[in-house]
């Protein structure tokens, strides 16, 4: 554990468990503020959170599994479900297509 800020919230984890439920709950809070704001602001900053919670090595699989959904989540709100969607409809479509243009002729 050669991370200083790891030992820091791990110390106050196992000698004040209740100032660090209060501290890991006043960051929930804030993220949560941030969604008030704006929701790409509210994913941007519980990818950072969470990637750095998990970076120092706290919760690790949980903060992981929700970082990569909030940068999926970040990803499909810049780019727009309905362009993916129009993207997959577009590909079945030509292969429709194709299919039709390229039947054997009985």
């Amino acid at each position: 554990m050669s991370n200083v800020l790891a030992a820091i919230i791990l110390s106050m984890q196992y000698n004040e468990p209740i100032l660090f439920y209060g501290f890991i709950g006043i960051v929930a809070f804030a993220v949560a503020i941030t969604y008030t704001y704006r929701k790409d602001a509210g994913l941007i900053t519980t990818f950072l959170v969470f990637g750095g919670l998990s970076y120092i090595g706290l919760l690790n699989p949980y903060t992981l599994i929700i970082a990569v959904a909030s940068i999926v989540v970040l990803v499909l709100f810049f780019v727009g479900p309905s362009q993916i969607i129009r993207k997959i409809n577009n590909i079945r479509n030509w292969f429709y297509l194709y299919r039709l243009t390229h039947r054997k002729k009985e």
